[in-house]
């Protein structure tokens, strides 16, 4: 499928939170989307364009590091 998006999530410090609401932008909101997570593989969704433009999706980061999502239309 092809890469309609990419996010690549940074966390420097521990003094952040661990979770980060991130909202997309540029999506259809009709079509559903797979987001796959690089690190935690195990948060891998689909979700519809519109709920990630309005609602976003929680993303956990423990300690210091980073996340990079995959974003790709859902078969």
């Amino acid at each position: 499928a092809d890469i309609k998006g990419i996010v690549f999530l940074f966390k420097p410090s521990d003094k952040a939170g661990n979770v980060k609401n991130v909202v997309l932008r540029g999506l259809d909101p009709q079509k559903s989307y797979k987001l796959s997570f690089e690190d935690n593989t195990g948060a891998d969704c689909v979700k519809t364009g519109g709920s990630l433009m309005t609602d976003g999706i929680n993303v956990k980061v423990a300690g210091i590091g980073s996340e990079i999502i995959w974003i790709t239309e859902a078969e």
